[in-house]
């Protein structure tokens, strides 16, 4: 590629920017049990696995393709999650309307999620390197939401997840409409060299732990032409999300151990250019 100076970061959101605050199947648990019902955090996990796999399976991109809202396809997940899990009858029931809602908005705002602690600092860098920022995300419209609720909306110039795209990750389709997304001067678009995309997929898995397709955020975003760096926090596992094979080959990968490597980075590659 060539040298030329990088206007825009593309970051992936999940356990790239956020993270659940506690891990996904436990906070639905506890809030089931709120609600009245007899589940285990194991149970719930493995359920929750069983429903999203089966639910995706059915109704791709959280169902657009059936005119189902993302709330409508969430709200087939819950229930069938908390049905793996061992709750049923009349008791689940009575629990679904009020434990649904319940779920929706927990995991549409910052109750459910959080940041990290690097990820506010590296906004604030960027922003004041005078270099534009967006999110791609394999997601529906609550992920704006969760966004607007832990302040990141603002510094972002464009937000591009699959349920309201022609693409979704790995293909290069979704990060050159993000690239479109971006508002800039119709004489000076945004071309692939000139962004930088980071998130925390190296390859493309049949099992990702939010949507269940193919994503790869480093392999994609090479695959687009733009410079990828690969996130690999030293942290330990903090959800399922963040699990990593033990002993990956990361031969030529170009790795960040943490967002404020990205904006060095950038800063770097800008001021060398």
């Amino acid at each position: 590629m060539s040298s030329s100076r990088i206007r825009l970061v593309l970051f992936d959101a999940f356990d790239t920017l956020v993270t659940p605050r506690y891990p996904i199947h436990t906070q639905y648990a506890s809030v089931a049990r709120a609600h009245g019902l007899d589940v285990s955090d194991d149970a719930v996990r493995a359920g929750f696995r069983k429903a999203f796999k089966q639910t995706n399976g059915e109704m791709k991109n959280f169902g657009k393709a059936r005119g189902c809202t993302p709330d409508e396809w969430w709200a087939l997940v819950i229930e069938r999650t908390m049905r793996n899990a061992g709750a049923g009858g009349e008791e689940l029931r009575k629990s679904l309307p009020t434990l649904t809602p319940t779920l929706l908005h927990r995991f549409a705002s910052d109750e459910g999620y959080t940041t990290f602690e690097d990820t506010m600092p590296c906004l604030k860098a960027l922003k004041d390197l005078n270099v534009k920022i967006g999110v791609v995300s394999n997601s529906d419209s609550r992920m704006i939401s969760v966004l607007r609720s832990l302040h990141i909306l603002p510094f972002l110039s464009s937000t591009t997840i699959s349920y309201d795209s022609p693409s979704h990750k790995p293909l290069p389709e979704i990060f050159h409409h993000a690239l479109r997304n971006t508002p800039v001067p119709a004489a000076l678009p945004i071309r692939p060299d000139e962004t930088l995309h980071v998130g925390d997929e190296l390859e493309a898995t049949e099992l990702n732990r939010m949507s269940f397709v193919a994503v790869s955020d480093y392999r994609g975003a090479l695959s687009a032409r733009l410079h990828a760096l690969l996130l690999r926090r030293d942290l330990p596992e903090w959800s399922d999300g963040a699990a990593h094979a033990h002993g990956e080959d990361l031969a030529g990968v170009a790795v960040a151990r943490g967002l404020g490597e990205v904006v060095r980075w950038v800063r770097e590659r800008n001021e060398g250019g």
